[in-house]
């Protein structure tokens, strides 16, 4: 009988988590394995990305009243039907609050079948200190948590207290081939055109996460020694603050904000190096995904297992600090685009580590 998984999410905006979670949906369907995407709602950039084949659940929930408190306790009694009655194998689950509903719901359903978390962001930089005690008292009913780095890991175990064992640590996978297809798509803009000036380019939510404010007061110092230019994807709640900072520095014909673009890809492959600005991450996969395409990168130090991410591809410079980034952007540019792309061995390796979390092999009697 075919084995069949249901993965677990709010929404399907544009975002890392979402971005994971439909690339292991293609990855799980070529491994023949049935997936059911299922949605708090049915709304988000990324609705036009699910692999055809998957089959888009939508609990409908609604009860908005109250914010991400209402919306969660709204989608509880969907989630409970829909695994009595389409009964997976398996329930992977991602974001915080999204995590907390599952555990709750398996428990109400009463129905057999595994469950894993996988935790998005760092336990330190959560909104509400509300969460680390549900986190703390409903993580442990979970067949297993996954952490996206070591330094996650740690977290979750110290300030948890899970079991050593139910924390694996994994790394999220990168669809090289889809990156690679979309990167070969035409330019999306003048200034990607061969002979302008370099391009540095940011790709990320337009919120306090990712702290573009020190970015573009980099960039600000950078423009007195470079005619680079400054590209920042994404949309978000510090549209108006950030377009505020760029007029104050009389960076208007320097820096584009351009807004959410489906494909950053074709962005990445012509830029001349890529920028992670931010406070706080889970693991950034645009930063992976600039790295596969051989872009030079200047990253923060959001923890401690950057290093480790960005290797010899780039720099690394302490959360907030624009002077020394804007010394850091200067170096990369002289750095050379590596013609290497990855292999998706990465991306392979994710994906067995998490098919073997959710169907773990049954011990016969002789083991």
């Amino acid at each position: 009988m075919p084995r069949r998984i249901a993965l677990f999410l709010p929404e399907l905006r544009a975002g890392g988590a979402q971005r994971v979670m439909l690339t292991l949906a293609k990855a799980f369907q070529e491994r023949k394995i049935s997936v059911d995407i299922v949605v708090a709602r049915k709304e988000g950039a990324f609705l036009v990305d699910v692999p055809p084949g998957a089959n888009l659940v939508d609990l409908r929930a609604g009860f908005m009243g109250i914010g991400r408190i209402g919306l969660a306790i709204s989608v509880i009694p969907g989630l409970i039907r829909y695994l009595r009655t389409s009964r997976p194998d398996a329930l992977l689950s991602t974001l915080t609050g999204t995590n907390l509903v599952a555990v709750l719901a398996r428990w109400a359903a009463r129905v057999p079948l595994r469950l894993v978390l996988r935790e998005a962001a760092t336990l330190s930089n959560l909104p509400n200190p509300f969460y680390i005690f549900l986190m703390s008292r409903l993580y442990g009913y979970a067949d297993a948590v996954v952490s996206l780095t070591p330094y996650m890991r740690t977290e979750l175990l110290k300030v948890l207290g899970l079991p050593e064992a139910s924390i694996v640590n994994i790394p999220n996978p990168v669809d090289i081939r889809l990156i690679l297809d979309r990167a070969a798509e035409p330019c999306p803009h003048d200034w990607l055109k061969s002979g302008r000036p370099p391009v540095l380019l940011a790709v990320g939510r337009l919120a306090e996460q990712k702290d573009l404010q020190t970015l573009i007061r980099a960039f600000a110092i950078l423009g007195q020694h470079s005619n680079a230019r400054l590209v920042i994807l994404g949309d978000g709640p510090q549209r108006e603050e950030l377009e505020q900072l760029v007029i104050a520095l009389q960076l208007q014909d320097r820096i584009l904000m351009p807004g959410y673009d489906s494909n950053p890809y074709c962005w990445m492959v012509r830029a001349r190096g890529f920028v992670l600005a931010s406070r706080w991450e889970g693991q950034p996969n645009a930063l992976i995904e600039a790295i596969c395409l051989g872009l030079p990168v200047v990253a923060t130090d959001y923890d401690l297992s950057i290093r480790e991410l960005v290797g010899s591809a780039g720099e690394i410079v302490s959360v907030g600090d624009y002077k020394t980034m804007a010394a850091a952007l200067l170096r990369i540019m002289e750095m050379p685009v590596s013609a290497d792309r990855s292999d998706g061995t990465r991306s392979r390796l994710s994906v067995e580590q998490y098919e073997m979390l959710l169907f773990p092999k049954k011990e016969t009697p002789d083991e």
